[in-house]
């Protein structure tokens, strides 16, 4: 499975879009919580919380460099 990491801005649209987009394609996707931003913090806040958690691996600009450093995928 191919692996997608997104990272940028409108947290509330672009990167749920994009995941869901990604997942129904076949990918594998990870969200960097410290890379991603939204114009309103708590809808931004809920979306790492609660919406993405669910068809995506939330997790850390580092955790992600870590990885790819290590070949995992």
């Amino acid at each position: 499975m191919t692996t997608v990491v997104l990272a940028g801005v409108s947290t509330d649209m672009a990167i749920v879009c994009s995941t869901a987009a990604a997942v129904d394609l076949g990918y594998r996707v990870v969200v960097p919580a410290d890379c991603v931003e939204g114009f309103d913090p708590e809808v931004h806040r809920l979306h790492l919380e609660r919406t993405l958690p669910v068809i995506a691996n939330v997790s850390s600009g580092d955790a992600v460099l870590a990885a790819l450093s290590s070949g995992v995928g």
